[in-house]
């Protein structure tokens, strides 16, 4: 539909690429339905929350997200996804990128794109919400946005 928010296709395949160098696909797979139980819950607290809605979700989803790399992935795959980032995205090594934040985020995207395409007509207007977040997050890694 029209209205339904969308991740950026580019950003998408950096999201499967990065989770995919952290060799943590599997175990997203086989969580998954907590992963969403919780997902739902970090859009609940920014749902709530008085202001800053956006930051409030992040806040909540990143040391989910964080648990997830730190407890699926290991040092030469964390390593290896690192050398891409910074090889994908023309980092030269002297200079500053967070890598972990960005394959943390990356991976949120990826997480969230499966909770996405799992939502149901009771969790539809939560999903979206999320999507939109989503979206506001992956512009500033979709090349085709910047070139605009």
């Amino acid at each position: 539909m029209a209205d339904e928010p969308q991740i950026p296709k580019q950003v998408l395949k950096y999201a499967d690429k990065a989770t995919a160098k952290l060799k943590i696909q599997d175990f997203i797979e086989k969580y998954k339905a907590e992963l969403i139980k919780r997902i739902l819950g970090c859009e609940h607290e920014a749902s709530v929350a008085r202001a800053n809605k956006d930051t409030v979700f992040l806040t909540a989803a990143f040391p989910i997200i964080n648990g997830i790399i730190h407890v699926a992935s290991d040092r030469k795959s964390l390593q290896e996804a690192t050398k891409w980032l910074r090889e994908e995205w023309s980092v030269e090594p002297e200079e500053y990128l967070d890598t972990f934040s960005v394959l943390s985020a990356l991976t949120l995207i990826y997480v969230v794109n499966h909770g996405w395409r799992a939502r149901t007509a009771e969790t539809e207007e939560q999903w979206k919400s999320i999507m939109r977040r989503m979206r506001k997050l992956s512009d500033e890694m979709d090349p085709e946005a910047e070139a605009q």
